[in-house]
C-alpha cells in the first residue's frame, strides 16, 4: 500500500509522474495497515492499526507486464494485513503537490517548512527533487523494497531519481537510485551512514530528511580525483596547518567531554551491535529453515539429484549459522567478556549471517529456474491439494491421541502440544484456501499470484504435517519414558543401598571416615526423599513420565557424587551406562519438543530460544556421538543438552504468549490467517523473507532471497536494498538498466 504524494511548489512549473526522468530524489516512508513492533530479539509482532489515509490513485497508460504483477501483489498484500475492501483497493500513488508527506505525525510543527527549503535548495542547485514521507511500517506489500520499486515503477521514476523508504515505527530504512545515477556505491553508503543514520538513530526525522538533501548535494559538488589531484600543493599544506593548529585547540578544550561521550558511544554502539545480532540470527534461521523446506519441495518433485547444489549450499548455510548461535552462546554465558570482546563477538555474528545468506542467495536464481512455481503451478496445485487431504485425514487420529495423553498424564507433559492439532487444523485450512486462490488466479492468467498461493500453501502444509507429528512423538516419548522409570528407580535404590553399606562400615573414631559417613548419610537422606516422591507420583494419574525422570536425574547424580568414588572401575562405567541410557532419552524428548514448537511457531520466536536450541542440539548429537567410548563426558554432555533444550522451549513459550498476531479475514487466502503469521508464512509470502531483490516475491530458496515470481529473479528493472535496523549488514544490490541502493536499521 502507498500513500499519496505530489511535486513540491518549487519556482519551476511542477510535473505529472510521467515526466519525471531524470532530476528527482524521492524518500519514502511506508505506512501500512498493520504496523510490526520488534522485541529486543529481533522478532516482529504484527498489530492492527486503522488506516485513515485516502490516496489517489493514477495509473501510467504503459501497461508493463511487471507493472500488473506488482499490482496483483500489492492488491494481495494490502487483503491479508487490511482484511478490509477499501485497502485492498489502494494501489501504489502517483506522486502529487507537496514533497513532505507525514502520516505518522512524526514532525514537530514547522519541521515540514524546513526539509521543504532543503528540498528546494538541492534543485535549485542540481535539479534534484527530494520528496520525504513518513509512516509506521513497511508492511501493505510484498515486502519494503518491492514497495519503494512498485512505487518508483509507476510513477517512471528513471536515471537520475532517488528513493529513500524508511518505517519510523519499524526502525528501517532503505535507499534506491538508478544505475545511471551520478553518485556510486561508495558514495551512497556514506550518505547512508554518515549522513542519514545518525540522524534517525537520535530520532531526529526532519534532520534525516535535511542531511540527505544536503548530502546528495555535497557528494554531487565534490571533486573528482582528477580534479583534486590537479590542486597546488602549496593550498594543500595551507590547509592542512591550519587544520592541524584548529585540531590541538578543540582537542585541549574539549578532552574531557570528549572522553565521557566516547565512554557512553561505545557501550550504546555494543548494545546496538547485540541487538543487530539477535535480529541477525533470527533473519538468517528462518531463511535456513525456508530454503531447507523449499529442497524438500524441489527433492519430492524434481529428485536429489537435482537438488544436490542447493543442498550443498544448504549444509554451508547451516555451518555458518551454527557457528553464529555457538558464538552467542558463549557470550551469554555466565563468563564475563570485556567489551572488546563482545564487540568483536557480535560483529563476527553479524558476518557469519550475512555469510550464511550469502551461501543461499549465490544459488537462488539456480533454484528459481528449477521450481519456476508459475511454469508449474497446475502440477503443484494438484499435488499440494492432495498433500493437504492426507495431512487432514491424519487430524482426528491426532485428537483421539490427545485425549488420551490428557487422561493419562499431567499438563505439564503435554502443555506445549495440547493444541498442535488446532494449529494444524488452521495452516490446513490456510494451505486449502491457497489451493482455491491459486487455481482462481490461473483461470485469471495471474500466474504470479497463483506462484505466492501455492508456495505459501506448500509451507503451510508441512508445518501441519510437523505439528502432527509432534505429538506422535510427544506421546511415544511418554511412553518410553514410563518404561523407563522402575527400571531407573531400582538403579537408584541400588546406590543407595551401597551408600548406607560405606556409612555402615565408617571407623567413627577415623575423623575421615565420620566426615564420609556424614555425608553420605546426607546424600541418601536427601535421594531418599527425591525416590518416594517420584514413586508416589508414578504410582497414580495423570503424571508426568518426563519430569519424574528429570527428577531422578538429579537424584541420581547426588548419590553418585557421594559413592561413586568407591565403585570399581567397570562397576563404574556400567553404572554411567546405564544413567547415561535414561538421560539421552530425556535429550532427545526435549530437544525434539523445542524444534518441533519453535519450527512451527517461528513468526513469534526470537533469537534467545533459537540460540539455545542450536547448542542442545550441539549437546544431544555430541553426547550419542561419544557415548560408547566415554560415557561421562557423554552424560554431562545429554544432562546440558536437557537443561538447553528446556530452556528453550520455555523461552520460546514465553515470546509466543507476548506475540500479537493480526487477523486478516478476507484475505485472498481466505480463512483465518493467524496461525500462518505465527508460522511465519505469511509473513515471509508477503514481505518476500526480508529479501534483497524486486519482483512478485514468494519466498523462495533462501527464505525469499532470491525466489521470485512472475517477473523472474531480478526481473523488475528498479532495484533497492533494505533490512531491518537491527538486522544485520546494510544491503545493496544492482541490476541490469534498473537501480541499486542500500539502506538498514536505526
Amino acid at each position: 500500500m502507498t500513500s499519496a504524494f505530489r511535486l513540491p511548489a518549487f519556482s519551476h512549473p511542477p510535473r505529472t509522474a510521467d515526466a519525471l526522468r531524470g532530476d528527482h530524489a524521492l524518500l519514502l516512508v511506508d505506512r501500512p495497515v498493520y504496523t510490526r513492533e520488534a522485541n529486543d530479539e529481533g522478532v516482529c509482532a504484527m498489530t492492527a492499526t486503522a488506516n485513515h489515509r485516502s490516496d489517489v490513485r493514477e495509473r501510467s497508460a504503459a501497461g508493463r507486464p511487471l507493472l500488473r504483477t506488482v499490482v496483483a501483489l500489492l492488491v494481495a498484500a494490502a487483503a491479508v494485513l487490511a482484511g478490509a475492501p477499501a485497502a485492498v483497493a489502494e494501489d501504489p500513488a502517483t506522486l502529487g503537490s507537496s514533497p513532505v508527506l507525514d502520516s505518522a505525525g512524526a514532525l514537530a510543527p514547522g519541521e515540514a517548512a524546513e526539509i521543504e527549503q532543503a528540498a528546494s535548495r538541492l534543485y535549485e542547485q542540481h535539479r534534484v527533487q527530494l520528496f520525504v514521507a513518513y509512516v509506521d511500517s513497511f508492511t501493505g506489500v510484498s515486502g519494503d523494497e518491492r514497495w519503494a520499486d512498485a512505487t518508483a515503477e509507476l510513477n517512471g521514476l528513471g536515471d537520475d531519481d532517488v528513493l529513500l523508504a524508511v518505517a519510523v515505527g519499524d526502525r528501517q530504512y532503505q535507499v534506491s537510485v538508478a544505475d545511471g545515477f551520478a553518485l556510486d556505491d561508495a558514495q551512497l553508503s556514506s550518505l547512508e551512514s554518515d549522513d542519514i543514520e545518525p540522524q534517525l538513530v537520535e530520532g531526529d526525522w526532519a534532520g534525516a530528511a535535511v542531511a540527505a538533501a544536503g548530502g546528495i548535494g555535497e557528494r554531487l559538488d565534490a571533486p573528482t580525483a582528477g580534479e583534486s589531484f590537479g590542486r597546488g600543493a602549496t593550498v594543500v599544506l595551507a590547509v592542512l596547518a591550519v587544520l592541524v593548529v584548529l585540531g590541538v585547540v578543540i582537542l585541549l578544550l574539549v578532552r574531557r567531554s570528549r572522553r565521557r561521550k566516547a565512554a557512553e558511544a561505545v557501550e550504546a554502539s555494543i548494545d546496538e551491535l547485540a541487538t543487530r545480532a539477535g535480529s541477525a540470527l533470527v533473519h538468517a534461521d528462518d531463511a535456513v529453515r525456508t530454503s531447507e523446506q523449499e529442497v524438500g519441495f524441489a527433492e519430492a518433485q524434481f529428485g536429489s539429484d537435482a537438488t544436490g547444489p542447493f543442498r550443498e549450499a544448504l549444509v554451508t548455510a547451516k555451518r555458518l549459522l551454527g557457528e553464529a548461535f555457538g558464538l552467542q552462546q558463549r557470550l551469554d554465558d555466565a563468563e564475563p567478556d570485556t567489551d572488546q570482546e563482545r564487540r568483536d563477538g557480535y560483529s563476527r555474528i553479524l558476518q557469519l549471517c550475512a555469510d550464511a545468506e550469502q551461501a543461499l542467495d549465490e544459488k537462488a536464481e539456480a533454484f528459481e529456474q528449477l521450481r519456476d512455481l508459475e511454469k508449474n503451478a497446475p502440477e503443484v496445485a494438484a499435488q499440494l491439494s492432495a498433500r493437504v487431504e492426507t495431512v487432514s485425514a491424519r487430524l482426528a487420529p491426532t485428537r483421539a491421541i490427545l485425549g488420551e495423553l490428557a487422561v493419562s498424564y499431567s499438563p505439564s507433559a503435554i502443555d506445549d502440544v495440547e493444541d498442535d492439532a488446532d494449529q494444524a487444523e488452521d495452516r490446513l485450512r490456510f494451505a486449502r484456501d491457497g489451493v482455491d486462490g491459486a487455481r482462481e488466479a490461473l483461470t485469471a492468467g495471474d500466474t504470479g499470484r497463483a506462484a505466492v498461493l501455492l508456495r505459501s500453501g506448500q509451507q503451510a502444509a508441512e508445518q501441519a504435517s510437523g505439528l502432527l507429528d509432534a505429538v506422535a512423538t510427544r506421546a511415544a516419548d511418554l511412553r518410553e519414558a514410563e518404561a523407563t522409570l522402575a527400571a531407573r528407580l531400582a538403579e537408584i535404590r541400588a546406590d543407595v543401598a551401597q551408600g548406607r553399606t560405606l556409612a555402615a562400615s565408617a571407623d567413627a573414631s577415623d575423623p575421615t571416615t565420620a566426615v564420609l559417613a556424614q555425608n553420605v548419610g546426607a546424600a541418601i537422606a536427601q535421594t531418599e526423599a527425591s525416590l518416594d516422591q517420584v514413586e508416589r507420583a508414578a504410582s497414580v494419574r495423570p503424571n508426568d513420565p518426563l519430569g519424574l525422570l528429570a527428577t531422578l536425574a538429579a537424584a541420581d547424580s547426588t548419590i553418585d557424587a557421594a559413592v561413586g568414588g568407591y565403585r570399581d572401575a567397570q562397576a563404574q562405567r556400567e553404572r554411567e551406562r546405564a544413567a547415561l541410557a535414561a538421560e539421552l532419552t530425556t535429550a532427545r524428548s526435549r530437544v525434539s519438543a523445542a524444534e518441533d514448537f519453535i519450527a512451527a511457531r517461528r513468526g513469534a520466536v526470537g533469537s534467545l530460544a533459537r540460540t539455545r536450541l542450536t547448542e542442545a542440539v550441539r549437546a544431544s548429537e555430541y553426547a550419542a556421538q561419544i557415548a560408547p567410548t566415554d560415557p561421562r563426558e557423554a552424560l554431562a554432555s545429554a544432562q546440558r543438552a536437557s537443561a538447553l533444550a528446556q530452556d528453550a522451549l520455555q523461552q520460546a513459550r514465553s515470546d509466543t504468549s507476548r506475540y500479537a498476531s493480526p487477523s486478516a479475514v478476507g484475505s485472498p487466502y481466505g480463512g483465518n490467517t493467524t496461525g500462518a503469521f505465527l508460522g511465519g508464512i505469511l509473513v515471509e509470502s508477503l514481505l518476500g523473507g526480508g529479501g534483497r531483490r524486486s519482483g512478485y516475491r514468494s519466498g523462495g530458496f533462501g527464505g525469499g532471497f532470491g525466489g521470485s515470481s512472475g517477473s523472474g529473479f531480478g526481473g523488475s528493472s528498479r532495484r533497492s536494498s533494505g533490512g531491518g535496523f537491527g538486522g544485520g549488514s546494510r544491503g545493496g544490490s544492482r541490476g541490469g538498466g534498473g537501480r541499486r541502493g542500500g539502506g538498514g536499521r536505526f
